[in-house]
């Protein structure tokens, strides 16, 4: 999120860093030892495909690494340019900006602060959710015909410190620092409740409705719309109360159907802790992931939801994180990660390289998104959706056929996304110092939240 850095300032800033890190300075490194000493990228490892289906492409590779060129600005180097498949050329107006050595952490909790959800809201979601519950309670629905879906259900620990409190005894200054775990999700001040439910044999989901507004009448919750999907047997319920809280209630009327959306909700979830957890090792602190997932929904709210939902961004937003680990990089940040994220989506959804480049067969009009392992590019299942994202996996182990896979992106907007990546390349990027990035990331969060406040959650 800083500008270039350029000059002997830039050599020194270096310099301190890896003798700080105790690392070799690769500005001043010899071309012929670099690649040398570079190891061949492994390749990724995929899951099996159903025979006789389609034929999985090459999975994708990383470019070689080039020497260093006399002059050259640091984020060639440094940066995503350097290993991306989607990454813009060297010279582009969109090179991922220099690392922040000294303040990667400081900007991360930063984001957090800014874009997580408040107490207040916090407590409305929490109160919803139990809601919820003691509706199913009283109509005996098992909990297993029960699955709690979307940011309230990613469940993370956070430590807090505690206030010291004075004054201290003697058994408080040996005893354990004053540390506590809180369990926190990742949800922001416009997120909701998601609930997927199979109706027993003889309920209907009118009645569900009728006993959750029952129960909720002093927080004034009403209904507001439904959907009835007779094809997937599934019907969709949006209540909402008066403190804006939205609830979202998918009840399911088909044992399949219901399995199938548990068991993609479950693949979903193993990418998501699965990608943390190896970012976590590399960095030491996770906090660069959630932070990362906080810029992506706000990116998502910027887009407006109803070209490109939470879910959706989150989905892609895994994709690239499974494929920029092997990147050059001292310390990962969000602003850094969310950088790789921006580029794919301006090259992916359209217009980020010329006609006829490798690039540019890659992109959303010839190529499908798996999420399966390591994630990779396959070839378009259909092309009715204007994009396409699944878990092969998940849908493999449901059984499903190839005509009823879910398809993650299937009402996304290519287009949208496009121009919105373009313009946070130039808006969030193009600020002042990482700083001004930031104040400009909540602030467009801010006023996309105000603009979609009617729209679908």
């Amino acid at each position: 999120l800083r500008r270039v850095l350029a000059g002997s300032g830039a050599r020194r800033l270096v310099e301190d860093e890896e003798h700080r890190r105790g690392q070799p300075d690769v500005a001043h490194e010899k071309p012929s030892d670099r690649h040398r000493a570079a190891p061949k990228p492994a390749a990724p490892a995929h899951a099996p495909l159903p025979p006789g289906r389609f034929q999985p492409p090459a999975p994708l590779q990383p470019p070689p690494l080039p020497p260093p060129v006399p002059g050259q600005p640091l984020h060639g180097i440094l940066g995503a340019t350097a290993v991306a498949p989607w990454a813009p050329p060297a010279g582009s107006p969109y090179a991922a900006p220099p690392h922040p050595f000294h303040s990667e952490m400081l900007v991360d909790q930063q984001i957090m602060q800014r874009l997580s959800a408040s107490a207040e809201v916090s407590a409305k979601l929490a109160a919803a959710s139990n809601l919820v519950k003691e509706a199913l309670a009283a109509l005996r629905v098992p909990e297993a015909n029960v699955v709690l879906y979307g940011s309230l259900a990613l469940e993370r620990t956070d430590f807090v410190q505690l206030p010291v409190m004075r004054p201290l005894q003697l058994s408080q200054l040996l005893g354990a620092p004053n540390i506590a775990e809180v369990k926190t999700s990742y949800i922001t001040d416009q997120s909701d409740v998601d609930y997927a439910v199979l109706l027993p044999d003889g309920l209907q989901a009118s009645t569900l409705m009728d006993t959750i507004l029952s129960l909720g009448t002093e927080a004034g919750w009403r209904h507001e719309q439904a959907t009835v999907v007779p094809r997937f047997a599934v019907s969709q319920w949006t209540l909402v109360n008066s403190g804006g809280v939205h609830l979202d209630l998918t009840c399911f009327t088909d044992q399949v159907q219901f399995n199938r959306f548990r068991e993609r909700q479950m693949a979903f979830r193993q990418a998501f802790w699965q990608a943390r957890h190896e970012l976590h090792v590399g960095a030491q602190s996770p906090i660069a992931f959630d932070a990362y997932i906080y810029l992506l929904k706000a990116f998502a709210a910027v887009v407006s939801r109803s070209a490109f939902t939470s879910f959706q961004v989150v989905c892609l937003g895994l994709f690239v994180l499974q494929h920029s680990r092997q990147q050059r990089m001292l310390v990962p940040s969000a602003p850094w990660l969310f950088n790789n994220f921006l580029c794919f989506c301006f090259s992916f959804f359209g217009r980020g390289f010329r006609r006829g480049s490798r690039a540019a067969r890659q992109s959303c009009g010839n190529q499908a998104i798996d999420m399966s392992g390591r994630g990779r590019l396959m070839p378009r299942l259909s092309q009715r959706p204007r994009a396409e994202l699944y878990f092969v996996s998940a849908e493999d182990r449901c059984q499903a056929p190839v005509a009823e896979w879910q398809n993650v992106l299937h009402n996304s907007d290519p287009v949208a996304i496009c121009e919105a990546a373009e313009r946070a390349l130039e808006d969030w990027f193009g600020a002042r110092g990482a700083q001004g990035a930031l104040s400009r990331a909540g602030k467009v969060a801010s006023g996309a939240s105000k603009s979609s406040a009617n729209g679908p959650r």
